[in-house]
């Protein structure tokens, strides 16, 4: 169960790196947008609301994916399955 559990962990957070890297693309590229004469970032909170941005959307994209929902539910099960025997070992 453990090493089942170790496997579906593995597989989740790939897909939460796979979030990541998608959320600095964005990042780069929303940064580039801001470029242009007029619209500069002029304050770090500017700055931050645009990674915040980036990062949701890159999060979302993988979130949504029918991929994220069967890793997800995965790791869930097999979370319980290691938390049953370890609660039968117990008893």
């Amino acid at each position: 169960a453990m090493l089942a559990y170790n496997e579906a962990n593995a597989r989740y957070h790939e897909l939460m790196m796979k979030a990541a890297r998608l959320g600095l693309d964005r990042f780069e590229s929303k940064l580039g947008e801001r470029s242009e004469p007029g619209r500069e970032l002029t304050s770090m909170r500017a700055l931050f609301d645009l990674y915040i941005d980036a990062a949701e959307e890159g999060y979302a994209e993988v979130a949504m994916s029918p991929e994220f929902r069967a890793a997800y539910g995965e790791l869930v099960n097999a979370q319980m399955r290691v938390r049953q025997q370890v609660q039968q070992e117990i008893e």
